[in-house]
């Protein structure tokens, strides 16, 4: 039993490591705190939802869109200053990260309408799932582009000929 708890631990190191890999995160670290923050987004997306719907009786779909882009002000501010730590917040980047997540209010806001329709299943846990498949996206579209690491480019060195080149 215990042997084989030993192998499963270096496959399981392998699958974080091309996960990390493959989603463009810089360390397990980051991809836990975009989690942490996309779990908060989801308290902020769920309750934005229930509100609206449940309460307000909004229709479905645009009480979705409004709790969506709740969600993604919260994640915004938390990812900008605790995930990436950002030293400086610029209108450029939150527009960076809104237009990514637009796609995630699309994946979401499809998903959450064809599991509701189609399966029956509750809209708050369909909205869970919808949630889930969009986040893969919406980490690996940003540590891509809205947060991505600039390498610093050092110029080259200016071009200066031999003796034996020079006229």
């Amino acid at each position: 039993m215990l042997s084989s708890y030993l192998k499963a631990v270096p496959a399981v190191s392998r699958l974080l490591s091309s996960v990390r890999r493959l989603l463009g995160a810089e360390s397990l670290s980051e991809l836990l705190r975009f989690g942490l923050v996309g779990g908060s987004g989801v308290i902020v997306n769920t309750s934005f939802l229930y509100v609206l719907h449940g309460v307000f009786g909004w229709p479905l779909i645009p009480a979705s869109v409004l709790a969506v882009e709740a969600a993604i002000v919260n994640n915004f501010m938390w990812n900008d200053r605790w995930t990436f730590r950002a030293r400086e917040g610029t209108p450029y980047r939150f527009l960076r990260f809104n237009l990514i997540s637009l796609g995630g209010l699309a994946v979401n806001t499809m998903i959450l309408a064809l599991l509701v329709a189609w399966t029956g299943i509750h809209y708050l846990v369909a909205n869970l799932a919808a949630i889930a498949v969009a986040m893969a996206w919406n980490f690996a579209a940003n540590s891509r582009w809205t947060w991505r690491k600039v390498t610093q480019v050092r110029p080259h060195a200016p071009l200066t000929l031999s003796r034996k080149e020079r006229p």
